[in-house]
């Protein structure tokens, strides 16, 4: 039942989703560092507190890695940190030599307000993702970001990319000017696929995503559904950008 029900939404949402800028201008495949930050309940000011500190203190130690922020909804809050645009796994490395290298690197106790920290790898991926020449949202402007995580079993990963492919292919031949951006796991135990894309808040988000059901009709429901049908599981989240915790290097 609850596949069915995710299935479903995902008929009416697949790909009207939300991505950094930074993500949308790469025309090349990067790497990206992900931390899913679980903060204890009722602590969130004080996370937040930690963590402006924190960038303060990265931008005097020139940190060249730009992050960016999202509160992902549910209860606790959990906070998603990407940092992106690394050109490879030895990128890793000199962010992390970069961070030992700061004075403070960890100013404030984050004990008893982190309960725990999951870590992933992802790659852009360029190649199936979609960026109209005028956007109906423009990427780095969204209030809103829905994410399709797409889990599939053992040796399905060639046959989810071509329905990613011809979903996108739908998108272009029908001239539609939301845009989606996709990722791919590397390490860790996130989703196999990611779809992101923008919207300028909540109910913004579901009217586009009416009017594109309507518009692309039996084609994208049909792809969704063999999508539905492929996957392992599909889940649904939302984010929010916190934007005054965005870490932007000077360089």
């Amino acid at each position: 039942m609850r596949k069915t029900l995710l299935v479903t939404a995902l008929s009416a949402t697949l790909f009207a989703l939300g991505a950094p800028i930074a993500l949308a201008q790469q025309a090349e495949s990067t790497l990206q560092l992900i931390l899913e930050l679980h903060i204890v309940p009722g602590q969130e000011a004080e996370f937040e507190a930690i963590d402006q500190a924190r960038n303060e203190r990265m931008a005097e130690g020139n940190v060249t890695f730009a992050t960016r922020l999202d509160v992902r909804e549910g209860v606790p809050w959990v906070y998603h940190q990407t940092t992106y645009g690394l050109e490879n796994l030895a990128a890793l490395d000199e962010r992390q030599a970069q961070l030992d290298a700061m004075s403070n690197p960890n100013p404030g106790n984050a004990r008893g307000i982190i309960h725990h920290i999951e870590s992933s790898v992802r790659r852009t991926r360029p190649d199936l993702s979609y960026f109209p020449d005028s956007p109906r949202v423009l990427f780095g402007q969204a209030g809103f970001d829905r994410v399709i995580n797409i889990y599939l079993p053992f040796g399905a990963q060639s046959d989810a990319e071509a329905l990613i492919g011809q979903i996108r292919s739908l998108y272009e031949e029908r001239g539609i000017s939301s845009a989606f951006s996709v990722t791919a796991s590397v390490t860790g135990s996130g989703p196999d696929f990611q779809v992101i894309a923008p919207a300028r808040d909540v109910a913004d988000s579901y009217a586009e995503n009416t009017r594109m059901t309507d518009q692309l009709g039996e084609d994208l429901q049909s792809l969704n559904a063999r999508m539905g049908a492929l996957a392992r599981r599909i889940e649904i989240e939302h984010r929010t950008p916190r934007r005054h915790l965005y870490y932007q290097p000077s360089n």
